[in-house]
């Protein structure tokens, strides 16, 4: 069922929700090659900003960008009848390219996206061209010990107090009312957007603003660190597994998780190189879109 066409953007968009319930939105000429970005938890498509999805788009490339389950325009799941683990957030993902018709796409996931794109490359190898990942974890165990009190070992670095603090305070107390909705989603962004580039208020406020008026059910979002607990022993297994070049970038403002999880990844994973980047934390940013959209062409590029 399509949603809207449009002809009046700058770059050509459709949006249509797929065959099995994934609602995607899509940049540019459709016979340039495909990079199906891939959001994180509470993944609705619209922190992948229209601006960096068109300016990615016109290096040459098919530019999609979609709702995760749970989330935005997607279907929504009881997690008690239907549990899922993120290889089935991979399937979304490659039902999305079904829909499309396209054979094989380039992917790039930020923060739980990256692991989704680990699993899409080792289940669906055929249909992943390159991987890219942003404030990808390379074990989800020290987030998992935030939520929990029953605590494993592991000897990776841990979300900050400060971002521990913040979600846990807004967990522990949902907004009510719209204008809180609002006012949550903006202070958990900014935190986790770092303060060596501050988003500016009239960019992310229209965001904030669209990502609760598309939310069906917040409670729903808890399905997500369901979905992580239940999918992180396998996670940390198939990172070797990854067969496609890897182009990795980390923060050193992510206040979610450290480098130490990207050089990890980035040892591990046999084709990869790693970025770090000064001042960057946990979302896309205007302030790094040209340096991120020149590394993501010349990934994509130097495979042709």
């Amino acid at each position: 069922m399509i949603k809207f066409l449009s002809l009046f953007l700058p770059f050509f968009m459709f949006a249509e929700v797929s065959k099995a319930g994934i609602y995607y939105e899509t940049f540019g000429k459709k016979e340039d090659p495909a990079y199906l970005l891939i959001m994180g938890a509470a993944g609705q498509c619209l922190l992948w900003p229209k601006d960096f999805c068109e300016k990615l788009s016109a290096q040459g490339f098919f530019v999609i960008r979609f709702d995760q389950r749970d989330s935005g325009k997607s279907f929504y799941v009881d997690y008690k009848l239907n549990p899922y683990h993120l290889s089935d957030l991979a399937a979304d993902a490659i039902s999305v390219l079904d829909d499309l018709e396209i054979e094989k796409a380039h992917f790039f996931g930020l923060s739980m996206g990256g692991p989704i794109s680990e699993f899409a490359a080792v289940k669906y190898p055929e249909r992943v061209l390159s991987l890219a990942t942003f404030g990808s974890h390379f074990d989800y165990q020290p987030m998992i010990n935030s939520f929990s009190p029953l605590q494993k070992e592991t000897s990776f670095s841990a979300p900050t107090k400060e971002y521990q603090r913040l979600r846990n305070e807004i967990m522990q107390k949902p907004a009510l009312s719209f204008e809180e909705q609002v006012e949550q989603r903006l202070q958990i962004w900014q935190l986790i957007n770092g303060f060596d580039h501050p988003l500016d208020y009239a960019f992310i406020k229209p965001i904030a603003e669209e990502y609760s008026l598309r939310t069906e059910n917040f409670i729903n979002l808890d399905n997500y660190r369901l979905a992580i607990i239940n999918s992180n022993a396998e996670l940390v297994e198939i990172h070797h597994k990854v067969g496609v070049p890897a182009l990795i970038f980390q923060g050193t403002s992510d206040p979610i998780l450290g480098i130490d999880h990207a050089e990890a990844l980035s040892r591990t994973i046999p084709q990869s190189s790693l970025h770090i980047v000064k001042g960057m934390g946990h979302l896309i940013n205007p302030h790094f879109y040209s340096f991120i959209i020149e590394k993501l062409n010349e990934h994509a590029k130097d495979l042709n």
